[in-house]
């Protein structure tokens, strides 16, 4: 095979042994990240995720691992994901985000992840759920935050005549597969933009979830604590 670049050379899996392998539950898959760079690296389930986005690693195919079961990059981040609150996209709700602002503690779809990726990492810092190694202390405010109780902050004062965006009805439910249609782009980009740059709509009476995780005021149920109980 060859690389984006035209080098590379042909690679020739080889089995050997008397029994086939069982299938181990994870996957492999070939990832090319911003910098044209590809790699291959172990994810919890298939994905065939073919994104328009150029700022997001794109996932063109996994295929089964056979062999020994690989540990979960982040057992308590799966934890915290599978939460009904973390189930849809918190800025959207499509369903399954798989992506989260690791700053904000929030899980978010492909769609809102690149737009997220657009306004900055000094608001927000995207990674990806399923295939990043998180710190301890990224995990630990996603326990804290989440998607409910970051939008009781960001989405406490949205006005009657302004609308969230209905990831549902995006094009693979937010998946990324498809791009999105320029007027349902722009409205999905003042949204997060108004939300999380702007917070327009945001619960000035309260401290900022993040804030609250970092002054110790904030600890989710794992009860992993806030930054300074970290190690």
């Amino acid at each position: 095979t060859r690389g984006p670049g035209g080098s590379g050379g042909r690679l020739t899996p080889v089995l050997t042994g008397a029994k086939p392998p069982r299938a181990s539950g994870r996957f492999v898959g070939l990832w090319c990240r911003p910098n044209r760079e590809w790699t291959l690296d172990v994810c919890p389930r298939p994905v065939v995720d073919f994104s328009p986005l150029p700022t997001l690693s794109c996932a063109l195919i996994s295929l089964p691992v056979m062999g020994t079961p690989v540990a979960p990059l982040n057992p308590q981040l799966d934890s915290i994901l599978s939460r009904p609150e973390n189930s849809v996209c918190a800025d959207c709700n499509a369903p399954n985000p798989r992506w989260a602002s690791v700053n904000l503690g929030v899980f978010i779809c492909t769609n809102c992840a690149g737009i997220h990726r657009g306004i900055g990492t000094h608001i927000t810092f995207v990674q990806s759920a399923t295939i990043d190694q998180w710190k301890p202390e990224w995990v630990a405010l996603a326990d804290a935050v989440g998607n409910k109780v970051a939008n009781e902050y960001y989405e406490y004062n949205v006005p009657p005549h302004i609308h969230k965006p209905d990831g549902s009805s995006f094009p693979n439910g937010g998946g990324g597969g498809d791009r999105l249609d320029p007027d349902t782009s722009r409205h999905l980009e003042r949204w997060i933009r108004n939300k999380y740059e702007l917070k327009l709509f945001a619960n000035y009476s309260a401290k900022e979830p993040c804030v609250a995780f970092a002054d110790g005021e904030l600890v989710g149920p794992l009860g992993l604590g806030g930054p300074n109980q970290i190690s």
